[in-house]
């Protein structure tokens, strides 16, 4: 009895996960906040969190400042906003953040992506070349 508990407990936690993950992508580029997804599917903070890490692997604020640095990536390769609007946009107050976190995600700083978007063999990364 026991384990059909746990089983069904599992099954809600990951429909729970999946509803806070929908709800966190279909924002349409707006900044959300655990407390936003809390709400939304009705857990605890602290609990969503948990489970957000143990079904997906890695913490919600890790989850939020990915999605929002591959939004900034995307924003900067293919669009000439400026970098202050850019790091607004994907909910950064400071661009000096910004700047360290894109720099630190992509090991490209915004400017060079910008003005070297593409070379003769392929995107620049890094120093290195993804063809």
């Amino acid at each position: 009895m026991a384990r059909k508990t746990k089983e069904r407990n599992r099954y809600l936690l990951k429909a729970f996960c999946s509803q806070g993950l929908s709800y966190f992508f279909n924002t349409k580029g707006i900044p959300v906040l655990l407390k936003q997804i809390s709400c939304a599917t009705g857990l605890s903070e602290t609990y969503l969190s948990r489970v957000f890490k143990a079904i997906i692997g890695i913490p919600f604020r890790e989850i939020s400042k990915r999605s929002k640095l591959f939004k900034a990536f995307l924003l900067i390769l293919y669009t000439d906003i400026p970098f202050e609007r850019v790091a607004k946009e994907c909910g950064y107050s400071s661009t000096n953040n910004f700047n360290r976190s894109f720099k630190k995600a992509f090991g490209i700083h915004m400017i060079d992506l910008r003005n070297h978007r593409f070379s003769k063999k392929g995107l620049i990364f890094g120093g290195a070349v993804q063809v």
